[in-house]
């Protein structure tokens, strides 16, 4: 935080600057959902099994696949 001064040499305000990080967030979390996919789907043995993998990895992210199922 910085303080802004007025005239007089009081603080007027403060100045609260901050960086931006919705874009890394979301990239982290796609990232992360990938990589469980392959986890979870790594020991699929069928290909029924490969699809219940991949909904159970999807699931755990609620924020990005809202509607796996």
């Amino acid at each position: 935080m910085l303080p802004i001064l007025g005239a007089d040499g009081t603080a007027a305000g403060v100045m609260d600057e901050f960086v931006e990080v919705t874009n890394a967030t979301i990239a982290e979390r796609r990232v992360k959902t990938i990589l469980r996919v392959g986890e979870h789907s790594a020991s699929a043995e069928r290909l029924q099994d490969v699809w219940q993998a991949m909904l159970t990895a999807l699931d755990e992210n609620t924020h990005d696949v809202p509607f796996a199922m």
